[in-house]
């Protein structure tokens, strides 16, 4: 499992942006919460179809959770139709990671 973040910077204290289609970053952390890579969002100023193409590379790195400040519904429509699930926080990266990771062991039948 990845969790992408979309992030302000390449960093992984980054702040989360609000807007994944206009993102200037996606952070990647495996299941353990560990830091990956950052990968620049080439859709992040215009284009008609900026929400497949996040999709194509979240997909394209295996991500199966965004963590974003907000979703459009068509967004989060498209990125649903290829398997990633939109988990909407606010704050530093790692830290929405944190508590992601924290939340879905709970919610996972163990």
């Amino acid at each position: 499992m990845k969790i992408a973040a979309a992030a302000l910077s390449d960093k992984e204290r980054s702040r989360i942006c609000s807007n994944p289609l206009r993102t200037p970053f996606f952070l990647l952390f495996d299941e353990a919460g560990i830091f990956l890579d950052s990968l620049w969002n080439p859709f992040r100023i215009g284009g008609g179809s900026a929400g497949y193409g996040i999709a194509q590379i979240l997909m394209n790195d295996r991500a199966d959770c965004l963590i974003t400040g907000s979703c459009p519904a068509e967004t989060k429509k498209i990125l649903k139709e290829y398997g990633i699930r939109v988990i909407i926080d606010k704050g530093e990266a790692l830290s929405a990671v944190e508590k992601y990771r924290s939340q879905d062991a709970v919610s996972q039948p163990g």
